[in-house]
């Protein structure tokens, strides 16, 4: 009889030891499968993060460059320029003169990163400059005026159609044949522009002369310098993989300074090549980082609500000119939140399985106790 109760309870250990081990088992089960499921989520959902910081940074730089471009056409559109035939830099202290001060001057007031606007005769001489420095706005005329027919954007300009603006690519200024350095030779502050010129055409449709605007481009630069976090650099390249914007300003600009080196080619020379031929992808991945990028056009933008501009000149051609915002992510600092899930499901897998083998020994000692009593009686 003794032997038999012996039995009866080595069969009640094991059941009950079983119970748990399933319980334990399906638990473990469920918790590994939930956490590839979190880990797959959490992967997908911080690439589409990366790309969704990208896409509104470049989405803010869009925007400021059909800005500009609307800006400068509204001003070529104003009388003081259309009626004003005989304006010249003869004539310096003229009435006209006065009404271009003025529009000129308003025209900067729109906005911080308009630090300059020009009006050029057909011949290319400047007549007028209108300049926000130092805090002041300032008018340019005589001897400050230069001449720039031989300038890129003025023979490009010259030949464009009433509502068409040729937009520059990225650049460091020069005023008088050298680099404008706001620093000093030691420490120079060199001056990032984009500029944006459209053609002035009188009431008869005759060409006047053309309105280039210098834009301070660090104005959106410095965006993208700020858009950084820890495991993730961000920069921006033009076409031919030059940086822009980067962390480490002593990289930007290396095709206008020849004491600076830096461009993608050296620093992803693996990778530079597939981030340069296209744009039509967001994330490309090698071995121990993840590259989203995101291409910019700045001189395509839609004008189709304005009836009297026409197209950004440069949108077509096989060589679109354009920058491209990149974004290299550590795969080591993603790694770590995924160990961090790991260490949490498995401290949770653990709590759980006590938790369970306390329930299961408390209703094995009430059950055996309910068998003593039963036993007893």
């Amino acid at each position: 009889m003794k032997h038999k109760k012996i039995v009866n309870d080595k069969k009640i250990i094991w059941f009950g030891a079983l119970i748990f081990l399933l319980l334990f088992a399906g638990l473990a089960v469920s918790v590994h499968l939930n956490m590839r499921v979190c880990v797959h989520d959490y992967e997908k959902n911080s690439l589409d993060l990366i790309r969704q910081r990208l896409q509104f940074l470049s989405l803010d730089v869009d925007t400021f460059s059909a800005t500009v471009a609307h800006d400068i056409l509204f001003l070529s559109r104003l009388s003081c320029f259309q009626q004003n035939k005989e304006v010249s830099a003869s004539n310096p202290h003229g009435a006209d003169f006065e009404a271009i001060d003025e529009d000129l001057i308003a025209f900067l007031k729109q906005n911080e990163a308009y630090y300059q606007i020009r009006y050029l005769d057909v011949s290319g001489q400047e007549i007028d400059r209108a300049e926000f420095v130092e805090g002041e706005y300032r008018i340019q005329h005589s001897d400050a005026l230069q001449n720039k027919k031989d300038t890129d954007y003025f023979q490009k300009t010259i030949r464009l159609e009433k509502g068409e603006v040729y937009v520059s690519e990225l650049d460091l200024n020069i005023e008088n044949g050298v680099l404008e350095n706001r620093g000093s030779a030691e420490y120079p502050v060199y001056v990032p522009v984009v500029r944006y010129a459209t053609p002035v055409f009188g009431l008869e449709d005759e060409m006047l002369g053309i309105l280039v605007a210098n834009v301070y481009a660090d104005s959106f630069l410095e965006d993208v310098r700020r858009f950084q976090r820890a495991g993730e650099l961000t920069f921006l390249v033009n076409s031919e993989g030059y940086y822009l914007a980067h962390p480490n300003a002593a990289k930007e600009f290396a095709f206008d300074l020849e004491n600076r080196v830096g461009n993608i080619q050296q620093d992803y020379p693996d990778m530079a090549a597939e981030l340069l031929g296209r744009c039509d992808g967001y994330h490309i991945e090698i071995k121990d980082a993840v590259f989203t990028h995101h291409c910019i056009f700045p001189r395509t933008a839609n004008f189709e609500i304005y009836q009297a501009s026409k197209r950004i000149f440069g949108e077509s051609g096989k060589n679109k000119y354009h920058w491209i915002l990149v974004s290299v992510s550590d795969k080591e600092e993603i790694q770590k939140t995924f160990e961090h899930f790991g260490g949490s499901h498995f401290w949770f897998l653990i709590l759980c399985g006590i938790v369970i083998s306390t329930i299961v020994v408390l209703l094995y000692l009430v059950f055996l106790k309910d068998i003593d009593i039963a036993r007893r009686s």
